[in-house]
C-alpha cells in the first residue's frame, strides 16, 4: 500500500468514527444523556472504525505493513521498562494528582466511564491512530516526525469533536469563537505533546503497549493543574523527573533520545 492509499485508510477509519459521533450528537440532546449512553455510542464508533481499518489493512496492506503491525502489537516489553513507563505520566501529572479526589464507591455509570476511558479508548485509539500509522508509513520510509504529524492530525481532529456540545449551545458568535479557539488550541497542543511522547516510547520499546499504558493513566489523572504557585513548582520538578525517566528508558534500550524522533530505524 502506497502513501496515498495509507492516507485514505486513515481517513476512512477516522470518518467512520466521526460520523457516528456527530450522528449521536445531532440525534440526542447531549445534556439529557447519561454517561452510559455517551460511552455506548463512543464504543460503537471505536469498534466500527477499528473493524474498518483492520479489514482494509488485511485486504490492501502489503506483507511488510502487516508484519510490522503484528510485531508492534505482540512484542513483549521488559517488566523494568513497563514500571518506568508507568511512572512517566505520574511524574508529569503530579499537580493533577495533588488536586484529584478519589472515591471509594464507584456508581454503575462511573464504572462504565472508567472502563471506557481506561481500557477501551486507550487500546482502540492507540491501535488505530498510533500503531496503524506506524505500520503503514514506516515501511514507506516516512520519518518519525512525519508519522507524528499524520497520527496527531487524525487524533486531534477526533478529540476536537468533544467540544461540539459546548459549541452548539453557545449563544453568541463571540462565545462560539472563544470555544473553538481555546478548546481547539488545547486539544491540538495536548495531542501534539502526547503524540511526540507516545512515538518516542513506541520507537524505543518496539511495542504499542507502553503507549496504551501511558494513554490510560493520562485519561484517569487528567491534565496538569496550574491553579497555585505551588502547582508551578510541582510541575517543574515533575517535568525534570519525567525527562530523566525518558532518558533512562532510552539508555536501557541502547537508543539515543534524538534517534527516536529524527532517525528512521526498525525495532
Amino acid at each position: 500500500m502506497r502513501g496515498s492509499g495509507a492516507l485514505l485508510l486513515m481517513l476512512g477509519q477516522a470518518s467512520t468514527q466521526g460520523v457516528i459521533i456527530v450522528t449521536r450528537s445531532l440525534k440526542y440532546q447531549p445534556y439529557a444523556q447519561t454517561v452510559s449512553d455517551k460511552v455506548h455510542f463512543a464504543c460503537i464508533a471505536l469498534v466500527a472504525a477499528f473493524c474498518l481499518s483492520s479489514f482494509l489493512l488485511h485486504v490492501y496492506g502489503d506483507e511488510a505493513q502487516k508484519e510490522l503491525f503484528w510485531k508492534l502489537l505482540t512484542k513483549p516489553v521488559p517488566v523494568s521498562t513497563l514500571w518506568l513507563v508507568t511512572l512517566q505520566p505520574l511524574l508529569l501529572l503530579l499537580s493533577a494528582l495533588r488536586h484529584r479526589h478519589y472515591k471509594s464507591n464507584i456508581a454503575e455509570e462511573q464504572f462504565s466511564e472508567l472502563l471506557y476511558s481506561l481500557v477501551i479508548a486507550p487500546v482502540a485509539e492507540e491501535v488505530m491512530y498510533r500503531l496503524m500509522v506506524e505500520a503503514l508509513f514506516q515501511p514507506l520510509d516516512y520519518m518519525p516526525m512525519s508519522r507524528i504529524v499524520i497520527s496527531n492530525s487524525f487524533f486531534a481532529l477526533l478529540h476536537f469533536l468533544a467540544i461540539r456540545d459546548r459549541y452548539r449551545f453557545a449563544q453568541t458568535l463571540i462565545a462560539k469563537a472563544s470555544i473553538l479557539l481555546n478548546a481547539g488550541l488545547t486539544v491540538v497542543l495536548q495531542a501534539t505533546l502526547f503524540g511526540v511522547w507516545s512515538e518516542m516510547m513506541l520507537a524505543v520499546t518496539g511495542s504499542i503497549w507502553p503507549s496504551i499504558i501511558i494513554h490510560s493513566i493520562c485519561n484517569y489523572i487528567g491534565p496538569p493543574r496550574m491553579i497555585t504557585s505551588k502547582d508551578w513548582y510541582i510541575n517543574a520538578i515533575g517535568l525534570c523527573c519525567f525527562l530523566l525517566n525518558i532518558i533512562i528508558v532510552c539508555e536501557l534500550h541502547g537508543i539515543p533520545v534524538s534517534q527516536t524522533l529524527f532517525v528512521r530505524f526498525s525495532n
